[in-house]
């Protein structure tokens, strides 16, 4: 009797972990990342798609993420006019809370599936983004703004968990589990700033935001 216990146990977790994972990526239809130098922001990462909607935080704290992207008004080198720079900085985003990522990306939050919202879940996987490089003219003037916007690819592997999964989520706390794949419009705006304690002085950008719209 108890090893049919122990059976019908084991099958139902299997059959209930083979449920969660998803075989064929899930479309988001909406949402948006948005990150903005100098303002860290708790709830500005969101993805919406028909079935569930998941918030949580992406930053460039600490100047070492992947969208740092012309946003060290110190050392601008690689924003000068002339040069090209690149979004992400590296296309895949790891999510969730781990020793190499530096601010973590994507780490906690709310998720709402099926009607029945979950606060403080976790969140796993990566995201892979297709990536744009933009050309910063010499000619160009020497104040002001410099907004550019191209489209974008995202896919990727997203893990919703009830706990923290830093070695690997429990199959009972598993809200969702599968591929996930999006696409958008993607927004960079600058400042135009003149390096005025260089000779000669050179002008360069400063990142002011980063935006990731995703649409239906």
């Amino acid at each position: 009797m108890q090893k049919l216990i122990l059976s019908l146990f084991f099958t139902f977790v299997f059959l209930f972990s083979n449920a969660l994972a998803q075989t064929n990526p899930v479309q988001i239809t909406g949402g948006r990342f948005f990150m903005k130098r100098g303002i860290s922001e708790t709830n500005n990462a969101r993805i919406e798609t028909a079935n569930f909607t998941a918030v949580s935080r992406v930053s460039d704290d600490g100047g070492n993420s992947v969208w740092d992207v012309c946003s060290i008004s110190s050392n601008p080198q690689f924003c000068r006019a002339g040069t090209s720079f690149s979004v992400p900085t590296f296309p895949t985003v790891q999510l969730g809370f781990c020793g190499a990522c530096s601010p973590p990306q994507f780490p906690a939050g709310t998720f709402t599936i099926n009607g029945t919202t979950y606060e403080n879940v976790f969140f796993g996987g990566n995201f892979t983004f297709s990536t744009a490089t933009f050309f910063f003219p010499r000619m160009v003037k020497r104040n002001g703004s410099w907004t550019n916007t191209e489209k974008f690819k995202m896919d990727g592997t997203f893990q919703v968990c009830r706990v923290a999964n830093e070695f690997g989520c429990p199959p009972d706390k598993i809200l969702f589990d599968g591929q996930i794949t999006g696409h958008g419009t993607l927004t960079v705006t600058n400042s135009i700033k003149v390096a005025d304690w260089t000779t000669p002085q050179y002008v360069f950008l400063l990142r002011d935001s980063i935006e990731y719209q995703f649409e239906n």
